[in-house]
């Protein structure tokens, strides 16, 4: 058995190697959320190049299209010149007709247009007030 001191100086060893060990774990602890957070960042700067690639390639698209049905090229061949550029990327035979048509009609525009029909459904505190006054005014 121990004596009091050795029992004491066993268990200020013991918390001095807990202490260390925490220490080493929580530094770890934080590399792991950091690598985390960095990682979280990276996906999200991804997504947002991936569809900022995807509006410019619409754009793109849209240019050639434009500038090729305006001096008189088939759109036939004005789609058979984006496959070979683009590959699988390129827009469907029935996209470069609508696109062709509607420049060769005057339109100047390579934008998208504004949808159409129903505006977007918000629910936010304010909506759902006025609603709720309403019903209850109803009764």
């Amino acid at each position: 058995m121990c004596s009091q001191p050795d029992y004491i100086a066993k268990v200020g060893s013991l918390c001095k190697f807990f202490s260390v060990k925490l220490h080493l774990l929580v530094n770890n602890f934080q590399k792991i959320s950091f690598v985390y957070s960095f990682i979280d960042g990276l996906y999200s700067f991804v997504c947002d190049l991936v569809v900022k690639i995807t509006n410019f390639e619409n754009f793109d698209y849209r240019s050639v299209i434009k500038f090729l049905s305006t001096v008189g090229t088939a759109l036939k061949d004005i789609h058979q010149s984006l496959v070979s550029v683009y590959g699988d990327r390129a827009p469907s035979k029935t996209t470069v007709k609508n696109l062709g048509a509607e420049f060769n009609s005057g339109r100047e525009s390579i934008e998208d247009d504004p949808p159409i029909g129903r505006p977007v459904e918000v629910t936010t505190a304010e909506n759902f007030s006025a609603v709720e006054l309403l019903v209850m005014t109803d009764r």
